[in-house]
């Protein structure tokens, strides 16, 4: 999936990246669908994130054909519960572009707050992990562990 509007950090990683990070005991690859009533989206979205004592979304990336219904919420919400499972705090990575507003607007609404600087890159770290905020509304998005690289 290549997106620079709803890409939290702007990079983009190949497929071979992709694999690597999916193989990876060090690493969680997350793909997002959603259907609702009127029939499925197919893949909208994907998280990678880097886990161990913290967790650290490296990136989390969103079909702008979907932003306004509300995925970005429940993705996050799913990467805070998973972490929270593991015992570990969630933090983000973030650089911001001109196109990227989005993002960061989901990371504030979920409670992310920033916590440092390097250069453009903008640490945030989430809120307490042992209450996430439930999605609203009864659109059903179904996230799974990446199990092959390829076209999105």
């Amino acid at each position: 999936m290549r997106t620079n509007q709803l890409n939290t950090t702007g990079r983009t990683y190949s497929y071979d990246e992709l694999d690597a990070y999916r193989t990876s005991p060090d690493h969680l690859l997350l793909v997002a669908r959603l259907t609702d009533r009127y029939g499925p989206y197919g893949n909208i979205g994907l998280a990678l994130v880097e886990t161990g004592e913290q967790w650290r979304v490296k990136v989390l990336l969103m079909s702008c054909r979907v932003m306004s219904r509300g995925v970005g919420t429940v993705l996050i919400n799913h990467l805070k519960r998973r972490a929270r499972d593991a015992g570990a705090p969630l933090h983000a990575d973030f650089v911001p572009t001109s196109r990227n507003r989005m993002m960061l607007v989901s990371f504030k609404f979920n409670g992310f707050k920033e916590v440092g600087r390097d250069g453009d890159l903008r640490r945030r770290s989430g809120p307490d992990p042992r209450r996430p905020r439930a999605p609203a509304g009864r659109r059903r998005a179904v996230i799974i562990p990446c199990l092959r690289v390829g076209r999105l």
